[in-house]
C-alpha cells in the first residue's frame, strides 16, 4: 500500500501494481482480501485480481466478512454499522439499535460473537475517542455493551480508550483489544478481566 493509495505486490523481483483507487485500508477476512476507499469496497481473488468491487454512500472506516453467509459488516463514519447482502445487493442499518458506536472504526467476529468498536488511532491533536465494548452475539442477533464506568471500578480510573484492533485466543479463550496510548485489554466472557500497560508490562507508552 503505497501513500498515494496504490496497491501493488512483490511478483519475481518487481513491484506491480493492483489497483489504484485511493486505498486507506486492506483486510484479509473470512480467507477473502478486501481493500476499500472513502467509499468504495474492492474483493480480489486468489491471482490477485479484482473480481469484484462494490460502491456505497458513506466514508467507510473498517470492514469484515461473516463466514457464515459472506455478509460484509461495514463500520461508517457517520451513519453506524451497516451489514450488506452481495447477493440481494441489501442493506441494514445498524443505528441506532445495535452498537453504541455510530462511528465504528474496529470490527472482528471471533468465537460467534461480532466485536464493534469506535476508536482508531486519532489523526487531530491526539483526540480521545472513548470506545465502549460492544458485541453481538451473531447466533441470537442479541446485542450487549460493557461501558467504560464499568471497567473503570475495575481498573483504577484507566479507560478503554482509542481502540484500533481485537484479537480472540482460542486457548486463552479471552479477547485483547489493543488501544493507542492505553494499553491492553482482555476481557473473559465478554467482561473486562485486566490491562496491559507501560506502568504494569514491557508495553511502551506509545
Amino acid at each position: 500500500l503505497k501513500e498515494n493509495g496504490d496497491i501493488y505486490y512483490w511478483d519475481e523481483d518487481k513491484l506491480l501494481p493492483i489497483i489504484s483507487s485511493n486505498i486507506k485500508g486492506m483486510k484479509l477476512s473470512n480467507n477473502q482480501l478486501l481493500a476499500y476507499s472513502d467509499k468504495k469496497l474492492f474483493k480480489f481473488n486468489s491471482k490477485l485480481e479484482c473480481d469484484s468491487s462494490f460502491t456505497f454512500s458513506e466514508d467507510i472506516n473498517e470492514v469484515i466478512v461473516d463466514a457464515s453467509d459472506n455478509a460484509y459488516w461495514i463500520g461508517t463514519m457517520y451513519s453506524g454499522l451497516k451489514r450488506y447482502d452481495p447477493k440481494s445487493k441489501s442493506y441494514e442499518t445498524y443505528l441506532p439499535n445495535g452498537p453504541v458506536n455510530s462511528s465504528p472504526a474496529v470490527l472482528q467476529i471471533a468465537n460467534g460473537y461480532l466485536y464493534v468498536m469506535q476508536g482508531g488511532i486519532p489523526v487531530i491533536n491526539n483526540n480521545y475517542v472513548p470506545s465502549t465494548f460492544t458485541y453481538c452475539d451473531l447466533s441470537t442477533k442479541r446485542w450487549d455493551a460493557v461501558h467504560n464506568y464499568d471497567i473503570m471500578r475495575y481498573n483504577y480510573q484507566r479507560q478503554l480508550i482509542n481502540a484500533n484492533s481485537v484479537a480472540y485466543s482460542k486457548p486463552l479463550d479471552r479477547v485483547f483489544v489493543s488501544s493507542y496510548q492505553f494499553g491492553v485489554f482482555v476481557f473473559k466472557d465478554n467482561k473486562f478481566e485486566k490491562s496491559y500497560n507501560c506502568a504494569n508490562s514491557p508495553l511502551e507508552p506509545h
